[in-house]
């Protein structure tokens, strides 16, 4: 699961990075995922202690929360914690925002945006 997350996260960015106005919003909220396809990076915010490492922590948390809503989810939270990725709730960030990435996440999770190719 983990790795096909990062890879079609990827492909999210690169499908989306021309500005669409629509898809503004998204590729905002987006943002903090990256946190979660690259482990350095994570470790990175981390060691800055930068609002997104809270706020990738916060998603890990919400991922492990909504395991029953999401049947994905219940494998890729433990992907996550194999990965060390720590789950703590906060409630920092908004209630709305994070079910926009949760949604978010669970298409990349599956074959929206992936691009066979890739592997070939």
């Amino acid at each position: 699961m983990y790795r096909i997350f990062r890879q079609n996260l990827n492909n999210y960015f690169k499908l989306n990075k021309d500005g669409d106005p629509e898809n503004e919003f998204r590729l905002k909220i987006a943002q903090v995922m990256r946190g979660i396809a690259d482990k350095e990076l994570y470790e990175k915010w981390a060691m800055e202690n930068n609002e997104l490492y809270e706020e990738v922590n916060n998603l890990v948390y919400e991922i492990k929360q909504n395991s029953d809503h999401f049947r994905s989810f219940k494998t890729f939270s433990w992907d996550l914690w194999g990965y060390d990725y720590r789950a703590e709730k906060s409630n920092k960030f908004s209630k709305e925002i994070m079910e926009e990435q949760l949604k978010l996440i669970n298409l990349l999770l599956g074959t929206q945006y992936w691009i066979e190719s890739e592997f070939e």
